[in-house]
């Protein structure tokens, strides 16, 4: 193939793709930067699956005639379209050629309004450039040319923007558990409105300030109503704005009929226009307008219409006509107005001594405090030492608090007369108000009586105690291996049962006496009993058992020859406890 050929081949391949006009496949080209080859097949691939909805099953052939390529440009074609991601295909063992389309990450309605945007701003651009040349550019025009291009757009990203704030807004209110969040809650609830809504419309108050009535064709000034009442205003501030109107009004009205506001915004101020054949209302406003308010400028434009239509008819320069309303746009605005815009500068002169009263209260306060429980603790002290003085013999755990001079005593007497007596001697004070009594009677001899027959009882319990555990020292045998002093795990559980108790009853004493089996010699048990009470000794010590509370007898088997412990098993040695209380 020469030259000429591939440049043939190149020009029809360009020309079949001018003839795809797809949004979706212009967004391919520019995101994967396919070429010409590439752009054909996919530019036919996506016109035969219906836009990327169905899967085709097709052979190379087919796909050959519709491109114009060779099978091989087709086949590299597609496997590049695959790495992009775009689509994936397989061959059967029919040798049918199966496409499908990756699901697209954009929105399709994006796409295709973004090529058709830019589709319309290239003719923009030269019809702009023809205006240019010509030096003339209308606005009323430019302005029909720009809005349907840039409008949907503006509009969708301004509801983006605002649904985006009123999640904000109501995902911060939701984490708020203040009481004005509440209120808003119980107000959105019973209303209807969002929180968020609540919470713009009180954080983002707005004023009206100015109502203007305004004769639509000539622009003359009809009616002027002021928040401020002031009736003199500056005619030239009120010609500019006018123009400012009037050129919004080409601009916005001309050829159509609006359903909504329209708005001016100059620094912080806001004009809102609502128009009619005859007049336009102008609301002059500072902040954030409510939902009522817009719906209400619509009824006081209808209402004005209604009124003054006639008098429209015969108008010719006298403004006194419609001077009536004047009052009636005031009346408007004081609705509106919220009472925040009679709020006037704090005056920190003012709150500086008003905070100056308030820590002098607080600290009077705390110094009063003060002074009464040092002369409260003062009175005490002097009427306790008078108490104690008059050496009252029946009388118990006495105690007298002194508040701001009413004396209250509590405590007890063996009787009426030392109650009474106790309260003679507070009244004898000066600072004493009031005497409080409460001071119980009590039978001293008895209780004396009583706690003598609880102490022998507590002494008899006592001893019972003690002597329950001097039986159970005396029912432990420790016994030992043949020929054996070490202490086994049995005869170790048995003495710490011992210390157990030696630790809890302190005038117990043990004494050791030690028991053979009858195999040995009498040198050989005697030697094995001194060694095993030694052992035994020696662990209690190590407990915390001190040695002057043990004592050793002398290894004499007739002894223990008839204690039950022994007589038990003939055939046992060891150690057995005896226990005391004397010395």
């Amino acid at each position: 193939m020469n030259k000429e050929t591939i440049g043939i081949q190149s020009f029809e391949i360009i020309k079949r793709i001018n003839q795809i006009e797809n949004p979706i496949l212009r967004h391919f080209i520019k995101k994967f930067n396919l070429n010409a080859k590439e752009t054909l097949i996919l530019g036919v691939l996506i016109e035969t699956t219906n836009q990327m909805k169905t899967e085709l099953k097709t052979e190379y052939s087919v796909l050959s005639s519709e491109t114009g390529l060779t099978k091989m440009d087709i086949y590299h074609g597609l496997n590049s379209l695959h790495r992009c991601g775009i689509i994936q295909f397989k061959s059967d063992i029919k040798n049918l050629l199966h496409v499908s389309f990756n699901e697209l990450t954009e929105d399709i309605e994006e796409i295709s309004l973004a090529y058709k945007n830019a589709e319309m701003i290239k003719l923009l651009r030269r019809d702009v450039e023809m205006l240019k040349k010509s030096g003339f550019i209308p606005r009323e025009e430019l302005f029909d040319a720009i809005y349907p291009m840039t409008g949907e757009i503006i509009s969708r990203k301004i509801s983006e923007a605002f649904i985006t704030l009123v999640n904000y807004l109501n995902e911060r209110l939701n984490q708020a558990t203040n009481l004005r969040s509440v209120t808003f809650r119980i107000k959105s609830y019973f209303t209807g409105i969002p929180v968020s809504e609540l919470f713009l419309a009180d954080s983002l108050p707005f004023i009206v300030d100015e109502i203007l009535m305004l004769q639509k064709g000539s622009g003359i000034l009809l009616v002027h109503a002021s928040r401020s009442g002031d009736a003199k205003i500056d005619r030239d501030m009120v010609g500019g704005m006018l123009v400012a109107i009037n050129e919004f009004a080409k601009t916005a009205f001309s050829g159509q009929n609006p359903k909504e506001l329209d708005e001016i915004r100059y620094g912080r101020k806001r004009i809102i226009i609502r128009g009619t054949e005859k007049f336009l209302l102008a609301f002059v406003i500072n902040g954030a307008p409510s939902f009522e308010f817009i719906n209400s400028t619509a009824t006081l434009t209808a209402e004005t219409g209604v009124r003054y239509n006639k008098k429209f008819k015969k108008f010719h320069g006298d403004i006194s006509f419609f001077a009536p309303a004047e009052s009636r746009f005031t009346e408007f605005m004081a609705t509106f107005n919220t009472p925040r815009e009679e709020v006037k500068q704090v005056s920190y002169k003012k709150l500086k001594i008003v905070s100056t009263l308030l820590l002098a209260l607080l600290a009077a306060w705390c110094g009063w405090s003060a002074w009464c429980w040092y002369t409260d603790s003062k009175h005490e002290k002097i009427a306790m030492q008078r108490i104690r003085e008059s050496a009252v013999p029946n009388m118990s755990d006495v105690s007298l608090e002194y508040d701001r001079g009413r004396a209250t005593v509590r405590g007890y007497a063996s009787d009426f007369s030392t109650i009474k007596n106790i309260s003679a001697i507070l009244e004898t004070f000066e600072f004493t108000r009031e005497v409080d009594n409460r001071m119980l009677i009590v039978d001293f001899a008895a209780l004396r009586e009583y706690s003598g027959i609880i102490e022998k009882l507590n002494s008899r319990i006592a001893g019972l105690e003690t002597e329950t555990a001097r039986r159970n020292l005396e029912t432990i045998k420790i016994e030992f291996a043949v020929n054996s002093t070490d202490l086994n795990g049995t005869a170790r559980n048995n003495l710490d049962r011992a210390v157990s108790i030696l630790r809890n009853f302190n005038s117990i004493k043990i004494t050791l006496a030690a028991f053979s089996d009858y195999s040995g010699s009498v040198e050989i048990n005697q030697s094995l009993a001194t060694a095993r009470m030694n052992s035994v000794s020696a662990y209690l010590a190590s407990k915390g058992i001190i040695r002057d509370r043990i004592k050793y007898i002398d290894f004499d088997p007739d002894f223990v020859k008839n204690d039950p412990r022994v007589m038990a098993s003939s055939d046992s040695r060891g150690i057995v406890l005896y226990a005391s209380t004397g010395e």
